[in-house]
């Protein structure tokens, strides 16, 4: 359905807000709609509890840049990628130590989701069988192909940034990887929502997850979401893989398309699913099961069965067709105000921007259902708790589900056999579900294991399942073991060690930043009033003078802050879901005290996460004028100047609040 003219409707874009939202909508929709009860196998948060198996924790190694995949080895070696290091490393699990099998220096990491992404590792290797293959996933830039029409500034690296699967040779004798050989290229790039996942399937053939570019929110809130187009015969052709963003894809390993892949709407291509967010986990189950984990809006982050043609729903559906907490607003159509003259909002639908009810979409009685959901909540659900201090995506329902592995029944943690393992980045976390017997479906609810002030990236499995490997973030935005959220991680960059321990005391499993074993300590977190800020300079009552930049700073900035930083940040610096904000009342309470010096040094020295001061200095400059004119501060004839020193004694000034 499309919103009427007139007021605005209160709802969230991907989810509806407590009271008025739900109001509002219940004025239109059925009640029995409304109130439908929850389909099977969803839960609430409420329904998590926290897991009670006994581990012990150790740090295996530290100092790894942006680490994405970990996989076990036939070497006994845990094989690592590194997002922004561009590097495939192999890591001893008992003594840490790290050797380089190689450096990609192709990759290009502009932001925090591209790079160097997934590996996987040829069930041949190591076997005598000649097939010692190791395939690995990455973003590159191409200027020789079309651009991507959907970013303007012809400077932008996302511009020509695009993904290609590469096969590399594994040499026993010198431990290294060589003979680069490209399996497919010109796969779809952006600066959101990669996905990433790269995995050998039993059948021989390489499957590859494309997420929907994050498109429909955020900096990329004017761009459809094109996670339901298919591509055509001239495309294929023609190579250009455009619709394949919002997909799972199915590669013959010389990057063809296999004769088997589905023929949808009656088109073949490497295309295996579709309808997809951003499917950030996939594995396969002893029998064959695709198993996959996908990260959802603001509910509904989904653990699914991948079958062949199969429709997820995105973004029509989040989770199940429940119309609970979810509608599908259609920025891009927005008329007769254009897109471009709105202002993204996850919380408030303007009546320009036509939106839908999941059970509006004519797919919905043909789209796959979830196994699960993470989690699924009623329409009157608070998104804005004031707990979260402005960062209120914390505290949504949806956890960030960044990989899934399959725990076998011969695992030596007792209860498990025949279950799935989550990783989490919200909550920095572990969630574990157990699966019937026919690997089909789920039963009980969610378990929580190992919270920490963490973004945990991937896992690993021992062979006897004992101990569980987690890859973690270098940085980022997690939920605060005091409530609120953190940018310092416990253990940025590290690959941390869980191993089930039946004489150690349950719970006794949060990661350190030591290697002590069994302790429940929260070691490593910053304990200062604000763990996000430099010391900086307290300056005095009287003792400072306004900020000074100009307009043409302001402009410069603006441009340079919504393609390198709005992702993150969001478009109005106050609507961000995966970085502090920006303006405001969380923006002052952090900054109302420092000097211009302070947020102009630590953009530079800190942002972008995965390349700190890659930008000119005058780059950054220009950001900070324009992010402290957002703030009230006004322009004047004077530059705002990248010497440190001559910003020391200028004042951040903030009239706005949200």
């Amino acid at each position: 359905m499309s919103s009427p003219a007139g007021p605005q409707i209160t709802v969230q874009s991907h989810v509806r807000r407590r009271s008025l939202g739900a109001l509002a909508l219940a004025a239109s929709f059925p009640l029995t709609l409304l109130l439908a009860p929850p389909a099977r196998g969803q839960d609430t948060p409420e329904s998590v509890r926290q897991g009670d198996q006994p581990f012990t924790v150790r740090v295996v190694a530290k100092g790894l840049e942006g680490p994405w995949e970990v996989t076990w080895g036939p070497d006994d070696k845990l094989w690592v990628t590194e997002r922004t290091g561009k590097r495939i490393v192999q890591i001893d699990p008992k003594s840490g130590e790290k050797t380089v099998l190689a450096t990609i220096p192709e990759v290009e990491a502009p932001g925090g989701q591209d790079g160097l992404l997934g590996l996987a590792l040829d069930p041949g290797l190591l076997q005598g069988t000649g097939h010692d293959y190791v395939y690995a996933a990455y973003t590159y830039l191409d200027p020789s192909r079309a651009p991507d029409a959907t970013v303007q500034d012809e400077a932008s690296p996302y511009r020509h940034l695009f993904t290609k699967i590469v096969r590399f040779t594994y040499s026993p004798e010198g431990n290294k990887l060589d003979s680069p050989t490209e399996v497919i290229a010109g796969l779809p790039a952006s600066n959101d929502h990669n996905s990433g996942r790269l995995k050998v399937g039993p059948d021989g053939m390489l499957y590859y997850t494309i997420g929907d570019q994050g498109n429909n929110q955020l900096g990329n809130w004017c761009i459809p979401t094109e996670a339901q187009r298919l591509p055509t015969e001239a495309e294929l052709t023609a190579k250009d893989y455009v619709a394949y963003v919002g997909k799972s894809l199915r590669l013959a390993p010389d990057g063809t398309i296999p004769p088997d892949n589905p023929a949808i709407d009656g088109v073949r291509s490497h295309i295996f699913t579709y309808g997809h967010r951003n499917m950030q986990g996939i594995v396969f189950g002893p029998d064959g099961t695709l198993y996959a984990s996908e990260q959802g809006p603001k509910t509904d982050d989904e653990i699914n069965i991948l079958k062949s043609g199969g429709n997820y729903g995105w973004p029509h559906v989040a989770g199940f067709a429940d119309d609970m907490a979810y509608v599908y607003a259609r920025w891009a159509e927005s008329t007769p105000k254009p897109c471009a003259d709105l202002t993204f909002s996850d919380i408030e639908i303007p009546a320009a921007v036509p939106f839908d009810r999941e059970t509006d979409w004519k797919g919905a009685g043909r789209m796959t259902p979830p196994l699960a959901t993470m989690f699924t909540v009623p329409n009157d659900w608070n998104f804005q708790d004031p707990a979260c201090n402005g960062m209120d995506f914390i505290c949504w329902p949806t956890v960030a589900a960044s990989s899934i592995d399959y725990y076998p029944p011969t695992g030596a943690i007792p209860g498990w056999g025949n279950s799935l393992v989550i990783t989490t980045l919200k909550r920095g976390s572990i969630y574990h579900i157990q699966l019937a017997a026919d690997g089909q479906a789920v039963t009980g609810s969610f378990e929580r294991y190992f919270q920490s002030e963490n973004r945990f990236r991937d896992t690993a499995l021992s062979p006897d399942g004992g101990t569980i490997y987690v890859a973690t973030d270098p940085g980022g935005l997690a939920e605060s073991l005091s409530g609120g959220t953190t940018t310092e991680m416990q253990n940025p960059g590290e690959i941390l060690a869980f191993t089930y321990d039946p004489d150690a005391p349950a719970n006794a499993d949060q990661p350190t930043g030591t290697t002590t074993q069994g302790s429940a300590a929260t070691g490593g977190t910053n304990q200062s009033a604000d763990p996000t800020l430099p010391a900086g300079k307290q300056i005095p009552t009287g003792q400072f003078t306004p900020a000074t930049f100009t307009e043409a700073q302001v402009n410069d900035g603006k441009r340079s802050y919504n393609s390198a930083c709005s992702t993150c940040h969001g478009n109005t610096l106050s609507n961000g879901t995966m970085a502090p904000h920006l303006a405001g009342q969380a923006f002052e309470a952090k900054w109302k005290t420092k000097t211009v010096a302070d947020l102009y040094t630590y953009s530079r020295d800190h942002m972008p996460p995965s390349r700190p001061h890659s930008l000119p200095d005058e780059t950054y400059a220009a950001i900070t004028a324009y992010i402290l004119r957002v703030n009230g501060a006004e322009p004047g004839d004077q530059p705002l100047l990248t010497d440190p020193d001559a910003l020391a004694n200028q004042q951040i000034v903030i009239e706005n609040k949200d």
